[in-house]
């Protein structure tokens, strides 16, 4: 166990990374909760699928059907769903190969957008990504928090 005192979120986020010893990594916020079974079902899907990303709904999304996208350029519209229901900018409710992480690391020196920024990098560095319309992660918003005030 390591501790550190006032780094930020992007500091302890980027220690979980350099002492991480798996294949995969995920990341949940200190004041958010998951399903007990959120990584067995991103690990089964990232595995039969042999995905880079594996993202889970924040919400079940109406009408959205669980998919694969097997380069990105060619499927622009599936990439924009993700985006456009903010599935994309967070690290939270996804599953990531700790091999395709390699140097990214979260800007220490943000207090926003420092998400975004990492997973664009992963991005430039993944084949194929799968989403599950499951909800799974449960983000508690507190109004004092930096997310509160946006």
């Amino acid at each position: 166990m390591y501790h550190y005192k006032n780094h930020g979120v992007s500091f302890a986020r980027n220690q979980g990374i350099l002492h991480a010893h798996g294949d995969y990594i995920t990341f949940v916020d200190s004041d958010d909760y998951v399903k007990e079974e959120l990584v067995e079902i991103l690990l089964e899907r990232m595995i039969s699928s042999n995905a880079d990303l594996v993202v889970s709904a924040l919400d079940v999304i109406d009408g959205a059907e669980d998919f694969c996208i097997n380069g990105l350029k060619e499927h622009i519209e599936q990439v924009l769903f993700l985006c456009r229901n903010y599935l994309i900018f967070g690290p939270v409710q996804k599953l990531y190969r700790t091999d395709k992480i390699g140097e990214i690391r979260f800007p220490e020196n943000f207090q926003y957008g420092e998400d975004l920024l990492f997973n664009l990098k992963y991005l430039g560095k993944v084949n194929k990504i799968c989403f599950i319309n499951q909800q799974m992660y449960f983000y508690c918003r507190r109004p004092d928090s930096l997310s509160g005030k946006v």
